[in-house]
């Protein structure tokens, strides 16, 4: 509904404010009026001004119950049972899982198979290492013993040739045996540091294979803790007494309660057990209209369930973003993420009265009071006209009418409380006395258009003041009634 078609549907229902119907109105009429204009009289009393919606009644504390997993519902209890604390609610597919967790143990054997393949390996490993050590070093203490007998032959050779008894190719003999020795013993030596490198590397590469297979161990029981305690979980239980209430999921492209059967997935908030000791009226609020309204006013509240009766509220919060009608619906229906409509916020009014009778879901028609004037002088909206681009009504005059210029403090439906020289003495004509009836009516819907402008302008600047109310967590469940 556009601003302008607001505005004229709020004049049809001017007179009903006052309790005077238009029949009525017309025969109070002055006589003297020759056109016969109905009149309607000024109104003193207590104006008010209201935002209402529809909703639904919502515990102001819940216990959530989210999914553990991705799965099936397999089972669960009737909505609304009451259940104690611990008690079974929801049980999950374990099938797949069972069959996972006998695929992990078969995996865990083969892998713990493999770890003694590679600690034997290991083990093999230290034994030719130390045996091909051994070998090495023997290599060495045989090349070093050669050393010394040909450093030992050469000493008896040279000293036999300096007495000239021994022949002189005999030293040159031992002398190459001695070199020969010597480089022997720097090979042997040499070979000995790189097997023990080697030696070294293929341990490492066994304690690589050993490395490789605990770790494969490890991740294959991390595999069966997580399947086992998906299992454990599979079962929901009750964290505290209450009634249970499922909420809507978005499932075959509609937006219903859980239901056996039901594909989840993990932390998709599946029920909830409402502590009715303080409920909530939770109601959507059109863009428009949310600017006026503040955590404290009051409210009245008025359930399907109970007819003829008004319960008091007063308004806790309202949400600073829009509510979700995306994806898996919103709370008050499943719309479309790219509707260009006039956006809604969710306002949460706390009932002052504490029912037995009150449960999670009622139906709930909420009018909260953003606007209450004491002693407010009061017209019907229909009386408002422009003259000389001035707001104001004609009072019912025996010459004809007489244009009082008004301050239009507020309006609702129906009236408007204004500051002017009237008095509740007076009677106002409902449209211009002096121009035909068109030309009134356009004269009339220009003036409350210029009213709502100039009140709409106020109540924005008034709310740029408030502080913003908390957020309020919007919900993927429900349809706005």
């Amino acid at each position: 509904m556009t601003a302008s078609t607001r505005v004229h549907a709020a004049v049809l229902g001017a007179l009903l404010l006052l309790g005077i119907p238009m029949g009525a109105s017309a025969q109070s009429s002055s006589a003297t009026q020759s056109d016969s204009i109905p009149s309607s009289p000024v109104v003193r009393g207590t104006f008010q001004r209201t935002v209402n919606s529809i909703g639904e009644l919502k515990a102001a504390r819940s216990s959530i119950i989210v999914s553990p997993f991705e799965g099936k519902v397999v089972r669960l209890v009737p909505e609304g049972s009451p259940v104690k604390e611990g008690e079974a609610l929801l049980w999950m597919d374990t099938d797949e899982l069972e069959e996972n967790l006998k695929d992990h143990d078969a995996s865990l054997l083969l892998a713990q198979k493999d770890l003694e393949s590679a600690k034997e390996e290991f083990r093999l490993q230290e034994i030719q290492n130390d045996y091909n050590l051994k070998s090495e070093e023997a290599r060495v203490e045989l090349a070093e013993q050669r050393l010394k007998d040909a450093e030992q032959k050469y000493a008896t050779e040279k000293e036999l040739v300096d007495r000239n008894i021994s022949a002189r190719t005999k030293l040159e003999e031992a002398e190459l045996t001695l070199t020969q020795a010597g480089v022997e013993l720097r090979s042997a030596r040499i070979n000995l540091l790189k097997t023990r490198e080697n030696l070294a590397s293929n341990l490492r590469v066994k304690q690589t294979g050993i490395d490789k297979a605990q770790l494969e161990i490890e991740r294959i029981e991390r595999l069966i803790r997580d399947v086992k305690s998906r299992i454990d979980t599979a079962i929901l239980r009750a964290p505290t007494d209450g009634e249970v209430a499922y909420f809507r999921i978005w499932k075959n492209g509609t937006n219903s309660k859980v239901a056996e059967g039901d594909q989840v997935w993990p932390r998709l908030n599946l029920m909830e057990i409402p502590d009715r000791s303080q409920m909530l009226a939770v109601v959507p609020v059109n863009e428009l209209d949310v600017a006026e309204v503040r955590e404290g006013q009051a409210a009245e509240i008025y359930l399907d369930a109970v007819p003829g009766r008004m319960f008091p509220g007063t308004v806790d919060r309202k949400s600073i973003v829009p509510i979700d009608t995306s994806a898996a619906g919103g709370r008050w229906g499943g719309g479309s993420s790219t509707n260009s409509g006039p956006k809604e916020f969710e306002v949460r009014i706390t009932l002052a009265d504490r029912e037995p009778f009150f449960y999670q879901g009622m139906t709930a028609t909420v009018r909260i009071v953003t606007v209450a004037i004491e002693g407010a002088l009061m017209v019907p909206l229909e009386s408002l006209t422009l003259e000389n681009d001035k707001v104001g009504v004609f009072r019912s005059t025996t010459d004809g009418g007489q244009f009082v210029p008004l301050e239009v403090l507020q309006t609702n439906d129906r009236a408007a409380a204004v500051k002017g020289t009237i008095t509740e003495s007076d009677r106002v004509y409902l449209r211009h006395p002096k121009l035909p009836l068109e030309e009134s009516r356009q004269r009339g819907f220009n003036a409350l258009r210029q009213v709502e402008a100039d009140l709409r302008k106020s109540r924005t600047e008034d709310s740029k003041s408030d502080r913003p109310g908390a957020e309020v967590s919007q919900s993927t469940e429900g349809a706005r009634h």
